[in-house]
């Protein structure tokens, strides 16, 4: 065990610098370099090859695309103490480090008012290290050597802000006031968690990699540098994380129930598509007949308002795509119930061996059981028989065992290219889904009181998401994952500006934390991230070649060297949409009585067949000229969205060449 004491400084180009300035604070605090090309590794080590004193010449700055930081350059730094011999120069860095420890806070810079520089990411064109030097105060200001039989390590970690003390933010504050907090990987993700001593590292913090870079100072001595990247990229990661509340990585999402991902998975694959179907039959359902009129009532007016056979094929068609998305749905909800209430689907709805358990489990049970037939919302086309209920729809579901349907879900994405139509594989009709689910049960969907209101419909949806929530149990099935929670239901820790800084981790796992305590550096310079869209950020330069000559002679020599695998459903969907025109498209969405629906432009959409049998295609397109065909499509729509937008005059500039022509030489 070494009883050398260890310490972080900056790195040692920038010490004459900080002496003269008289900025003692900064001795020991890591650097953050800017760079702004994408060969920036190879331009940091020429800049410690050939003369390391330019080092501070690329510490980060504010900047923004109108005022960019000065490129970096060769020229020398001028220092004081010029000549000085290089021991003399250790003992005077010595001297202001012992000054350092002694020497009373700086209450004016505590003080001072908010300023953070901001990183920009490496889509921007901008790469930023932070480097720092271990030494050995013994050693001479030596660089301490890693002893990997000890395991002894190195690395850096990314602090957070935050302001505890919200009340008034108009108040200028010292980020000495803020509270730090450490990004923990815990056992329900990543997340912040608030320290209590900022020179101590968290159970689970991550540690990001530093690496060493070697130079020669004016007086020939070997210097170790350890430089890491900064992950400016992981902005939105970082600054979306929520808060860590306890030392086994708890987050504050897990406080809250242990079925979040399932809950937000359900809403995804059932609740979610189910309420965008009522959403579109009420979209659907207005825009046949005039929207003073009642909105089912309008359906069926038999004025001259719409002529009979428009209406009704109006009705049929959406119809139709009713029947095929309810049926999609029903076999999701099914198999969401028997991979996460397992118990509830085997016993009481396939099975029916055992009665509910009272409260959750009986109370979903009453409700699968209730919901029947509104035939209104379907349009008051002619059904047979009684409508079948939810609970009704389930059981059949999970009793069919038909060998051609294995698993509805299997078959359906196995061989049915659409519910409507026919096996495109056996050319069989898909009567074993209509046994299943037959057109009665989609009625089961679309219950409401009083009929024809669609915000009754979304209510009980909602109030079946939350039966459904709460008859699950706690525990998952031995043989299911738990799911992760989607990012956007993460609540972030803080919503406001995300602040960062830097620390460097000198480490000893074998001699244990108690004896020697890892070695954390002071904090880097206080920065933010920017995003992606970041109005401040440079603009990395991108030029786009098109073809020049753009006439038919021009055009017909680029060579079609992309291929597209294109499948036989997906090729008479594609056919399909060749048989539609732009004047198709605005008459779709005129109201009455220009209204036309596509529907009857297509007709009933079948895939691709070679000589009877099924058959996709490779097509081999011009990239030159989907190239051309996306910025005029770009220019018309921008051009059409201009008028929410008004965005117009923001989106282009464009300056003469002149001589740069189509034809003849340029």
């Amino acid at each position: 065990m070494s009883a050398h004491k260890v310490f972080w400084t900056s790195p040692s180009p920038f010490w004459e610098k900080i002496g003269v300035a008289g900025k003692l604070n900064e001795m020991s605090k890591p650097a953050i370099l800017r760079f702004a090309t994408d060969d920036f590794m190879n331009e940091y080590a020429t800049i410690l090859a050939s003369d390391p004193r330019q080092l501070p010449s690329v510490t980060a700055k504010s900047e923004t695309w109108e005022r960019p930081c000065p490129p970096s350059n060769a020229r020398l730094l001028s220092i004081e103490n010029e000549g000085m011999s290089e021991s003399a120069r250790k003992l005077g860095f010595l001297k202001r480090m012992r000054a350092k420890e002694q020497a009373p806070e700086n209450v004016s810079e505590k003080n001072a008012p908010l300023a953070a520089i901001k990183l920009f990411q490496p889509i921007h064109q901008r790469y930023y290290l932070v480097s720092a030097c271990l030494l050995c105060k013994p050693a001479g200001l030596g660089d301490h050597i890693l002893n990997t039989e000890t395991r002894e390590k190195v690395g850096f970690v990314v602090r957070r802000l935050i302001n505890s003390d919200a009340a008034d933010e108009s108040k200028p504050v010292s980020f000495e006031a803020f509270d730090e907090y450490a990004y923990v990987h815990g056992q329900d993700g990543a997340g912040w968690r608030k320290l209590d001593d900022i020179k101590k590292i968290a159970p689970g913090e991550e540690r990001l990699p530093l690496f060493p870079m070697y130079f020669n100072e004016a007086n020939g001595f070997k210097r170790r540098l350890f430089t890491g990247l900064v992950p400016v990229g992981r902005k939105d990661e970082y600054a979306g994380a929520a808060a860590i509340l306890d030392n086994e990585g708890e987050s504050a999402r897990a406080k809250t129930t242990k079925k979040t991902g399932r809950m937000r998975l359900f809403q995804i694959k059932v609740a979610g598509p189910w309420q965008r179907l009522v959403e579109q039959a009420a979209m659907v359902n207005g825009s046949i007949g005039p929207e003073e009129e009642p909105v089912i009532a309008s359906l069926f007016d038999t004025s001259d308002q719409r002529k009979d056979e428009d209406k009704n094929t109006a009705k049929e068609n959406h119809r139709t795509q009713v029947i095929e998305i309810s049926r999609l749905i029903l076999f999701d909800y099914a198999d969401f119930l028997k991979r996460y209430c397992s118990d509830l689907w085997e016993n009481c709805i396939a099975a029916k061996n055992r009665t509910p358990a009272p409260g959750a489990e009986d109370n979903l049970i009453s409700a699968l059981s209730s919901l029947t037939l509104a035939k209104e919302i379907i349009y008051d086309f002619a059904i047979s028989g009684s409508a079948p209920s939810l609970l009704k729809t389930l059981q059949n579901i999970s009793s069919e065992t038909d060998e051609s349907i294995t698993y509805p879900l299997a078959y359906l994405d196995r061989n049915v290219f659409s519910l409507e139509s026919s096996n495109l594989t056996t050319g069989e009709p898909v009567d074993e889904i209509d046994k299943i689910v037959p057109e009665d049960a989609i009625d089961s969907l679309y219950d409401s009181s009083p009929p024809g209101q669609f915000q009754a419909l979304l209510d009980i949806i909602d109030t079946l998401t939350t039966l459904t929530i709460r008859a699950m149990p706690p525990d998952l099935p031995a043989n299911e994952y738990d799911i992760p929670v989607p990012l956007a239901a993460q609540p972030p820790i803080d919503t406001r500006e995300s602040y960062f800084a830097l620390r460097c981790v000198f480490e000893r796992p074998m001699c244990g934390e108690i004896l020697q305590p890892p070695v954390v550096s002071d904090r880097t310079d206080v920065f933010a991230m920017s995003g992606f869209f970041d109005p401040e950020a440079p603009a990395r330069p991108i030029r786009i070649g098109l073809p020049l000559d753009t006439s038919p002679a021009g055009l017909r020599k680029f060579a079609k060297n992309t291929a597209f695998m294109i499948s036989d459903a997906l090729c008479g969907q594609i056919q399909a949409i060749k048989k539609m025109t732009f004047g198709d498209l605005v008459l779709s969405v005129l109201p009455w009585p220009f209204h036309k629906d596509l529907s009857s432009k297509f007709g009933k959409i079948t895939g691709c067949t070679a000589k009877g049998d099924p058959a996709g295609m490779m097509c081999s397109l011009s990239i030159p000229i989907v190239t051309l065909c996306a910025l005029m499509l770009l220019i018309m729509i921008v051009a059409i969205l201009d008028f929410i937008f008004k965005w117009m005059p923001f989106l282009i500039v464009c300056f003469p060449l002149p001589k740069f022509k189509a034809k003849g030489s340029s």
